[in-house]
């Protein structure tokens, strides 16, 4: 069996340009997953919920607030619901789980919606010493008699809410693509060596 070795790697140019173009490709693709919109449609009158989700999951030293057109719709600071700053316009319509929080879940739920509601929101992240993380929701409400048409894909989130997106805030999800993407990469790498035919076919 011949023996590949490194060395011989870098004098074949035409394999590494190869590699190289894969792995660009590849991590192209994982930053549009990850950086792609969520909209979400809902029902006048009805409810929907707003996505939203935090990698770091310790609440300590965290402030975290939804806003939409410089309202405040909801804040938590000091490890607990701040009112203060809060539009009075979303006093008794908004809900986000406190105990949720702690599994990294932000996502706020709107009641009672109305036409106005259409808009974006921001759910906003702030650490200590860390750069602000932010997530844009897009947020159409409809009537009733409206026929709704999903974006592809599509998930109910309850009775009078659809989510039309893959979501920013679940990017843990597809950051494990990452390992998957290095496995297939190493075992391509170990056909070629085990093959050296492959080059001569490639080149």
């Amino acid at each position: 069996m011949y023996n590949f070795s490194f060395s011989d790697l870098l004098k074949n140019k035409c394999l590494v340009t190869y590699l190289i173009l894969i792995t660009f490709n590849t991590s192209l693709t994982l930053a549009q997953i990850n950086e792609e919109e969520v909209e979400i449609r809902g029902l006048m009158g009805g409810n929907a919920t707003l996505p939203c989700y935090m990698e770091n999951r310790k609440t300590t030293g965290l402030t975290a607030y939804w806003q939409t057109d410089g309202l405040i719709a909801w804040e938590f600071r000091n490890n607990k619901y701040q009112v203060k700053h809060v539009d009075p316009s979303f006093h008794s319509r908004v809900k986000v789980s406190i105990p949720g929080i702690s599994s990294g879940n932000l996502s706020m739920n709107l009641q009672q919606l109305q036409l106005n509601d259409s808009r974006e929101y921001k759910c906003v992240i702030i650490r200590q010493g860390e750069t602000p993380d932010t997530h844009n929701i897009k947020l159409t409400v409809m009537e009733p008699d409206v026929v709704m048409e999903p974006i592809n894909p599509i998930t109910r989130n309850d009775s009078s809410s659809i989510n039309t997106g893959l979501g920013t805030g679940r990017r843990e999800q597809y950051f494990l693509l990452i390992p998957a993407v290095t496995c297939l990469f190493l075992v391509a790498l170990f056909v070629i060596f085990q093959k050296t035919e492959l080059l001569q076919i490639i080149c």
